[in-house]
């Protein structure tokens, strides 16, 4: 069966196409409620779908870019949530934020939202859509800008961030000050920073110990429970490799419980870079990503797009971390 047209509509609803548009479009001339209650329900009968992208170019922009993330409480997430924001408000954008909590079916229910309500583009770090809710998004017309994560098989404006070079460089910090029992705690969306941080360890010669990596919530309370029980293992790590500096932040607090000194007993690394590697007792050394440049640069590039002055083409940037030494990892302060 072909799909239903703006015609079909007017012809149930016994209007004019014109008066379909004005329903659809929300104007620009008004219609009585009446008859557009008709409208609607002769729309979902026939499960009409208005052209998304030519809906979408007829409109005036709204100036209201949203910022889709899993978890706003994170420091990371949050801090490039401040930087978006600043850059959307320079150029006299107001940002939407939405927090998925983690939940695909959540982002998507968020997502069809901020369609209705006629966002002008949208910064998504996403949970877990895949190629076709991407694919979706783009034919409504809703111009995107992925973050951190990459989604395969869609062509679409990415900045990324080299995370297998943050699990490398962590770990070949803690392998240079001879640890060859490095542990590794991670959260569920941190697999290239685990594989950099294997790695590093086959080329360091210390080889692989699987016992040694443990999944767990991207939280304190995660890195905690893990750090716990690493820590009271019979094959004790004498370093660990957190995945994000919240985890690392746990893995502080259970070593201090356990009564073992950092770094003396155990040396940790973390990543990220947020506030909390410079409060942490000791002061956390950590692989820091270059938050503010990811900020400006996916707020530009999509205020590139919805002015459509970006290439045709997408494109895609990737970003290198870089290595913040303190404490904790059994570097001299300073």
């Amino acid at each position: 069966m072909r799909p239903a047209t703006r015609e079909d509509v007017a012809r149930r609803a016994g209007v004019s196409t014109a008066t379909v548009s004005y329903v659809v479009n929300d104007g620009p001339r008004p219609v009585a409620s009446s008859t557009r209650a008709t409208v609607l329900r002769v729309i979902r009968e026939l499960g009409y779908r208005p052209n998304q992208l030519a809906r979408r170019l007829a409109r005036r922009r709204t100036q209201v870019m949203a910022y889709v993330t899993p978890d706003i409480s994170n420091p990371l997430l949050a801090e490039l949530a401040r930087q978006v924001e600043d850059t959307a408000f320079q150029a006299g954008y107001m940002l939407v934020v939405c927090n998925s909590n983690r939940s695909a079916d959540r982002e998507r229910a968020q997502i069809a939202l901020l369609d209705e309500k006629r966002i002008d583009g949208m910064l998504l770090v996403t949970t877990g859509l895949d190629a076709d809710d991407l694919r979706q998004i783009l034919d409504d017309g809703i111009p995107v800008v992925l973050l951190e994560r990459e989604i395969p098989g869609v062509a679409v404006d990415m900045v990324l961030v080299d995370s297998r070079d943050m699990g490398r460089q962590a770990t070949d910090h803690l392998l240079s000050h001879g640890h060859t029992a490095i542990a590794c705690i991670a959260g569920p969306a941190a697999a290239q920073r685990v594989e950099g941080y294997r790695e590093s360890l086959a080329l360091g010669r210390s080889g692989v110990r699987p016992e040694l990596i443990r999944q767990t919530e991207p939280s304190s309370a995660g890195g905690y429970e893990a750090a716990r029980a690493l820590l009271t293992s019979a094959e004790r790590p004498t370093a660990i490799f957190a995945s994000n500096d919240s985890i690392a932040t746990g893995v502080l607090h259970a070593a201090r419980d356990l009564g073992l000194r950092v770094p003396g007993d155990v040396a940790v690394v973390g990543a990220d870079g947020t506030y909390l590697a410079g409060i942490a007792v000791p002061p956390l050394t950590t692989v820091t990503l270059p938050v503010a440049e990811i900020g400006r640069l996916a707020t530009t590039m999509l205020l590139d797009r919805i002015g459509g002055i970006a290439p045709p083409a997408p494109r895609q940037v990737t970003l290198k971390a870089r290595l913040t030494i303190r404490v904790s990892c059994g570097c001299p302060p300073g």
